[in-house]
């Protein structure tokens, strides 16, 4: 027999299938079966056929966690022909995994804390609006008595519109010199600021403590 008659040995090239990658698959896309795909398995069709359940998924967990402690030797044997390209460690992606898992109990403290306090300083900024609203309302009561030497009596006579054209503020009151700021429903704020007023010599007297705003949403001066 000549040497030309015996047949070349045929190299089959072998593709390396991480462990690390496989089980990354299985724990984020087993509902699909990626990760049997990943391994050249045509049954992971079976996983297509039920992912509208969480069986797949839960399954897919599962094995994410079986690759991840399989030894390497027997995994390169049984998926890579013994083919070998180092130990893989898979501290890494059970780090990332369990990092989102630690962090939602955080997250939700976080949220609890943060929350209340924005809203506390939305309700503080809106009551606020109405406060410097009125406090340029008070300057035109000022103005009008030392023009009239008389409250004024409503809002025409102050040239003030009642209805404000604002997110804020629904209503701006005058009655005899007496100023009233309603808010909107968007504002979430409660209750009026009211402010009244007593004529002292030549002076204007102004006491905002009647207002039935919460006192934590009121103006130091209010209190």
């Amino acid at each position: 027999m000549q040497a030309s008659d015996v047949n070349p040995p045929v190299h089959v090239e072998v593709k390396y299938k991480s462990r690390i990658a496989a089980a990354l698959l299985a724990m984020v896309g087993g509902s699909f079966g990626l990760h049997r795909f990943f391994l050249g398995q045509w049954w992971g069709v079976g996983y297509l056929l039920f992912c509208w359940t969480l069986i797949p998924a839960v399954i897919g967990i599962i094995e994410g966690i079986v690759f991840l402690a399989s030894d390497q030797q027997q995994w390169n044997n049984k998926y890579n022909q013994g083919r070998q390209l180092g130990n893989e460690s898979g501290g890494v992606l059970v780090a990332l995994l369990l990092l989102p898992l630690m962090g939602l109990p955080m997250l939700g403290v976080l949220a609890a804390i943060a929350l209340p306090a924005y809203q506390t300083y939305t309700l503080k900024a809106n009551a606020a609006m109405g406060h410097s609203q009125a406090q340029l309302v008070k300057q035109q009561v000022a103005t009008y008595v030392a023009k009239y030497h008389a409250l004024p009596k409503d809002n025409e006579a102050l040239g003030v519109d009642r209805y404000q054209d604002s997110p804020v503020i629904a209503l701006l009151d005058v009655y005899n010199g007496r100023i009233r700021v309603e808010f909107t429903p968007s504002s979430k704020v409660e209750g009026s600021l009211i402010y009244q007023v007593d004529v002292v010599g030549d002076q204007l007297v102004w006491d905002c403590r009647g207002s039935t705003v919460k006192p934590d949403y009121l103006p130091k001066e209010c209190w």
